[in-house]
């Protein structure tokens, strides 16, 4: 009897050193701005991101998560995104008050291209970050214009996203030698 319970408890333990994920879906958030709404379905994320005006007027929003589902702990964080070939929009995520990261999606070619090319998917790593259990995260991102065709129309880029990955890798001990489990 005991062996079984001992084997229980190194079972129990030995799944709690694997990586544990958490994934926040764009199209799950709780609440957001005005100008943060759903743009495509493709391949079966959907996809937000900011309002589409060829105005040349640049837009910012927000969308957020109420809780962190997640144990406290600190995560590689991940930011899935669609990449335009006429804009690098900004984009920052935050845990609570905490800025995870501040940025500019790169563009989906080498460079800016006024003239077409086609978006893609990409997935920013933000880093590691110690994110609590229940804080609010945020995504906030904006939209830019740079690109103004012969008939005078303008056009660019927008933050675009559809997911935010937290992984926990329990297998790594913190520095002072306990471990990553909180």
């Amino acid at each position: 009897m005991n062996r079984i319970i001992m084997m229980l408890l190194i079972l129990c333990n030995s799944a709690l050193l694997y990586a544990q994920t958490y994934t926040l879906k764009a199209k799950d958030y709780d609440g957001k701005t005005q100008y943060f709404v759903f743009k495509e379905n493709n391949s079966s994320d959907e996809i937000w991101g900011i309002k589409t005006e060829y105005s040349g007027m640049v837009y910012s929003a927000d969308m957020w998560f109420n809780s962190f589902p997640g144990r406290t702990g600190t995560y590689k964080v991940e930011f899935s995104v669609v990449l335009e070939p006429d804009g690098d929009p900004e984009y920052e995520v935050k845990a609570g008050s905490r800025r995870i990261k501040k940025g500019r999606y790169p563009y989906s070619g080498d460079s800016r291209n006024c003239e077409g090319g086609s978006t893609k998917k990409c997935v920013l790593n933000l880093g590691e970050h110690k994110i609590n259990k229940g804080e609010k995260i945020k995504v906030c991102g904006t939209s830019v214009y740079y690109c103004q065709d012969k008939d005078g129309k303008w056009h660019g880029a927008f933050t675009r996203w559809y997911e935010l990955k937290f992984t926990k890798d329990n297998s790594k001990l913190e520095k002072n030698g306990t471990s990553n489990l909180e």
